[in-house]
C-alpha cells in the first residue's frame, strides 16, 4: 500500500522528504504553524511554516505531543516488542503457508515474551517476530537490540531448526494501549489521524483501514478549505465522524485481545515456569472442572479468533453524524442494523453511510462493469438519478459551473449512462427513479431525495451549502 501512495504523491508534484524528524511545533499569532524539522542525515535543523499540520505520526506522535491533546486511557495489557529478521524458512511452511504462526511452546519461558506468533513479510525470506507478555507494564523490551545475547537463539527455538541462518535487522519495543484522543483536531489547523489518535492491539488487523478513512475523511475537508470551496467550520465535522469510530475499534480490538489470552492461558502459555505450563497444558484433556474451565476458555477463545476473520463488519458499519451530512429531509432516524456488527454488513444509503456497492454496466463501452464506487470519489461530489431525473443533471451542471464545485453526475438506468446490470442498485437504492443520492468525495452518502424536487437546482444549492459549511 505504501509504495503505491508514495508513487502517487511523488507523480503529484508533493515533496517527500525521507530520513525527517519532527523536532517541535508552534502556532504564531497570523495562525501560521513553525515546524522544527531534522535532517537525519545531514543533522541540520530547519524550519518550515505551514497552514495545516496532520499527525499522522504514530503512537509515539510528536504532533500530539507538542499541542494540548487529551486522551482517554486505560492501563496497559501487556508489553511487547516486533522483531523483523531475514532467515529461509521455505522447508518448514511446505503444505502450510500462511501469513502468521502462532508458537505453542508452555514448557519453555523466555524473557523475550510469552505469547510469539510469527508473521511472513516477503515469503519466505523475511518474517517479523511479535513477542508479547501481557498482564504487565514492564518495559523489559525496552533495551533490546538485534545484538542483544540470547535473541537470536530464541527465533532458533521458536522455530525449530538451530541450522537456520537468521540476520536480524531491526527491534522496536511497544506496549498493548487502550488510548484514543478525546478530540481529533486542536482548532482548525492541526489534526491527529491514525496511531496519533487511536492506539490499540492488532487484533482485528484494522488499524490500517481505521487510519486510511481518517485520512481520507481529513484530506477532502482541507482541500476543499484550501481552495475556497468549503467553510473552515467543515472542518470541526472530523472529530465528531472519526472520533467515534477510532474509539469502538480501540474497544474492541482490547477486548478481543483479553480473549486471547485468556485462550493462550488455557494452554498454559503463561504459566510462571516451564513445569507448570506443560501440567497446564495436559489439563486441558482431562476430565476435571479445571480441565473443562480451559477447554471452555479455549474454545471462546477459537470463537472470537474465527470471527476476526470475517469482522468486515467492523469497519463497514459506519454511520457519521455531523453538519456536513444533511439529515433535514429524514423523517426518521437511520434503522438500526441487524445481525452480528462484527461481521455482518449493515448496507445502506441513508445518509452518513458509506456508498452502496453496485455493479454496473457501462452503456458507451458495451460488456464493461464499473461499480458504484468508482464513479464517487476522486476529489469531487456524485450525484447518481435515474430515468426522470434529468433536473438533478441539470442542477448539478449549473452549480458546478457557478460555485465552482466539482460535481460529477450519473444516470443509472436502461438507456441511461449506466444500466443496472445485477438488478443490486434496485435493491439498496431506497429512493424512486427521479430521486438522487449526492455523494461527498470520500464516498460517504451526504443527503438524499426520495423524489424528483419542484427546485432542483435551489434545494441541490442548499444541501451543499451546509454540507460544506458555507453561508
Amino acid at each position: 500500500m505504501e509504495p503505491l501512495l508514495l508513487k502517487y504523491a511523488s507523480h503529484h508534484n508533493f515533496d517527500i522528504p525521507f530520513k525527517t524528524e519532527l523536532i517541535d511545533a508552534s502556532l504564531l499569532e497570523d495562525g501560521t504553524l513553525s515546524c522544527t524539522i531534522k535532517d537525519l542525515i545531514t543533522m541540520f535543523d530547519y524550519k518550515i511554516y505551514v497552514e495545516y499540520l496532520l499527525g499522522a505520526d504514530g503512537g509515539r506522535s510528536a504532533v500530539a505531543a507538542a499541542f494540548p491533546f487529551t486522551f482517554t486511557r486505560a492501563p496497559s495489557q501487556a508489553v511487547a516488542c516486533n522483531i523483523i529478521f531475514s532467515a529461509d524458512l521455505s522447508h518448514l511452511t511446505k503444505r502450510r503457508e500462511a501469513q502468521l504462526y502462532w508458537i505453542l511452546q508452555p514448557d519453555t519461558k523466555s524473557r523475550f515474551g510469552q505469547m510469539p506468533l510469527i508473521r511472513a513479510i516477503r515469503p519466505w525470506n523475511q518474517w517479523m517476530l511479535i513477542a508479547i507478555t501481557p498482564g504487565t507494564e514492564d518495559e523489559s523490551f525496552l533495551n533490546l537490540s538485534p545484538q542483544t545475547p540470547g535473541l537470536n537463539h530464541y527465533i532458533k527455538e521458536l522455530i525449530g531448526d538451530s541450522t537456520v541462518d537468521i540476520n536480524i535487522e531491526r527491534v522496536d519495543s511497544w506496549a498493548v494501549r487502550e488510548t484514543v484522543a478525546d478530540r481529533y483536531s486542536w482548532g482548525r489547523n492541526i489534526h491527529l489521524l491514525g496511531d496519533a489518535a487511536h492506539r490499540h492491539p492488532p487484533a482485528h488487523g484494522m488499524g490500517s483501514n481505521i487510519s486510511v478513512q481518517d485520512a481520507y475523511n481529513r484530506a477532502w475537508k482541507v482541500a476543499y478549505v484550501s481552495k475556497g470551496l468549503a467553510g473552515p467550520e467543515l472542518l470541526d465535522s472530523y472529530t465528531l465522524e472519526r472520533q467515534p469510530i477510532g474509539a469502538n475499534l480501540v474497544k474492541k480490538s482490547n477486548d478481543l485481545f483479553r480473549v486471547h489470552v485468556e485462550a493462550f492461558q488455557s494452554l498454559g502459555l503463561l504459566a510462571t515456569t516451564p513445569e507448570e505450563g506443560l501440567k497446564q497444558m495436559n489439563e486441558i484433556k482431562e476430565s476435571t472442572v479445571a480441565g473443562a474451565t480451559r477447554r471452555e476458555l479455549l474454545y471462546n477463545g477459537l470463537e472470537a479468533t474465527g470471527r476476526e476473520g470475517r469482522n468486515i463488519g467492523l469497519t463497514m458499519n459506519q454511520c457519521l453524524v455531523s453538519k456536513a451530512i444533511y439529515l433535514a429531509d429524514e423523517p426518521f432516524p437511520q434503522p438500526l442494523p441487524r445481525g452480528d456488527l462484527i461481521t455482518d454488513v449493515h448496507v445502506s444509503p441513508f445518509p452518513g453511510s458509506r456508498l452502496p456497492h453496485a455493479w454496473l454496466g457501462d452503456t458507451a463501452a458495451g460488456r464493461k462493469e464499473v461499480s458504484t464506487q468508482d464513479r464517487a470519489g476522486k476529489g469531487a461530489f456524485c450525484l447518481l438519478t435515474g430515468h426522470g431525473g434529468e433536473s438533478w443533471h441539470r442542477a448539478a451542471e449549473s452549480i458546478a459551473n457557478k460555485t465552482g464545485t466539482p460535481i460529477n453526475h450519473y444516470g443509472i438506468g436502461l438507456g441511461l449512462d449506466y444500466y443496472d446490470r445485477y438488478r443490486q442498485w434496485q435493491r439498496v437504492r431506497e429512493v424512486n427513479e427521479d430521486g438522487c443520492l449526492l455523494v461527498r468525495p470520500d464516498r460517504v452518502i451526504a443527503w438524499r431525495a426520495i423524489a424528483l424536487a419542484s427546485e432542483c437546482e435551489d434545494k441541490l444549492l442548499d444541501v451543499l451549502n451546509f454540507v460544506l459549511s458555507r453561508a
